[in-house]
């Protein structure tokens, strides 16, 4: 399964993420993540530890801020659409977030879900970056990968807040991400699995048909 999750800074996102990776940690699975959280977890520290995810959880959080170019973001987004279409057979569930709905068309075509959250203090006040208020609630607007709507979903929050610290650096640095580094990864992967690559022009070719990626570029 493949989950997306959009909003501005401070929203919840990052939350949301950790909360799924943490009900899958007590399950049993491995967690796989590119930022530090305080419980047991692979960390991803550079593109080729994405292709080596096995069964478990991977948690990629705003993976697309680290880099600042076309061309990189280019090859970020082969990784990302490649190890996608990889969880399936290697049974993992992707969390990834961004701010925007800026991933790669083929992306937005196999993401499963899409989650926009938004968090409360305890007075109900809606949290932020700005304000600093501390969550207590986190409501969840849930849509399938057609964007039909979900009922909404609420959780108390503040027992998972301690999971993880915001002040951390990911452990994916924007020093690792270089164009070589990306397409080493892809390449090996493409090499362990030679089918993917004919996989990816056919997600391609249904991305741009489909008018799914059309209607969520409105937003």
């Amino acid at each position: 399964m493949i989950i997306g999750t959009f909003g501005r800074l401070g929203t919840g996102k990052t939350l949301s993420g950790v909360i799924e990776a943490y009900r899958d940690y007590l399950l049993g699975k491995t967690i796989f993540s590119n930022i530090p959280l305080k419980f047991s977890h692979v960390p991803i520290r550079e593109p080729r530890d994405f292709i080596k995810i096995r069964n478990g959880f991977c948690l990629a959080d705003e993976i697309w801020s680290l880099v600042d170019n076309r061309r990189s973001m280019s090859k970020l987004n082969d990784i990302m659409t490649l190890i996608s279409i990889r969880s399936d057979k290697q049974g993992f569930d992707i969390f990834y977030t961004q701010q925007y709905l800026q991933v790669d068309p083929r992306l937005r075509f196999i993401t499963n879900y899409w989650i926009e959250p938004k968090t409360f203090d305890k007075f109900g006040r809606v949290c932020s970056r700005e304000n600093r208020f501390i969550p207590e609630f986190l409501l969840q607007k849930v849509r399938d990968g057609d964007w039909n709507i979900f009922p909404d979903r609420y959780v108390q929050c503040r027992r998972f807040i301690d999971l993880y610290d915001t002040r951390d650096d990911p452990y994916t640095l924007r020093a690792s991400l270089t164009d070589k580094a990306m397409q080493e990864a892809f390449d090996e992967a493409l090499k362990e699995e030679p089918s993917l690559e004919s996989d990816m022009k056919e997600i391609k070719e249904k991305a741009q048909k489909s008018d799914k990626g059309k209607r969520r570029e409105k937003l």
